[in-house]
C-alpha cells in the first residue's frame, strides 16, 4: 500500500530550488486539497513579540480573516495569541505548556480559557504563569 503523499512530513516537501515562503505555500495547498470541507488555507506565525502574522496563504482574504479573529478575539485565534506571548516572553516554554499555563490560570479564577487568553493578549503581561 502506497502513502498518500499528503501525509509527508514538511521536511519532505523541502527543495534545495524553492524558497521557504514556497514550500509553505505548497504545504497549505495541501492541507486545504487534503480536507473536504477546507476552502482556503492560511498559516499564522509569530513575530517576535508574540503578536500573530499570516504571510503564507492560499487565497487573498486569509490574511483579512486572521486578521478579524485576531482584532475581534474570536475562536481559537485568541488563545493560539496567548500562547504565542507567553512563548515569546518564556524561550523553553513549548506550545503545550502555554496552554497548560492559560487553562491553569482559568480554573483558579474559575473563568474561561479565552478570558485569561484576552487579558493576556489585551495586557501583553503574561501573569497567569503565577501560580
Amino acid at each position: 500500500m502506497s502513502e498518500d503523499p499528503r501525509a509527508q512530513t514538511p521536511s519532505q516537501f523541502l527543495v534545495a530550488d524553492d524558497a521557504a515562503g514556497d514550500t509553505l505555500r505548497r504545504i497549505g495547498e495541501i492541507a486545504r486539497d487534503a480536507i473536504p470541507a477546507a476552502e482556503i488555507a492560511g498559516m499564522s506565525l509569530l513575530t517576535h513579540d508574540g503578536g500573530p502574522a499570516t504571510p503564507i496563504d492560499t487565497h487573498e482574504a486569509s490574511p483579512a480573516i486572521d486578521r478579524g479573529q485576531y482584532a475581534e478575539g474570536r475562536g481559537r485565534a485568541l488563545i493560539e495569541q496567548a500562547t504565542g506571548v507567553l512563548m515569546a516572553k518564556d524561550d523553553d516554554l513549548s506550545p503545550n505548556q502555554a496552554f497548560t499555563l492559560l487553562a491553569g490560570s482559568a480554573e483558579r479564577q474559575d473563568v474561561t480559557v479565552r478570558v485569561v487568553a484576552r487579558g493576556v493578549v489585551e495586557e501583553r503581561d503574561p501573569t497567569v504563569a503565577d501560580a
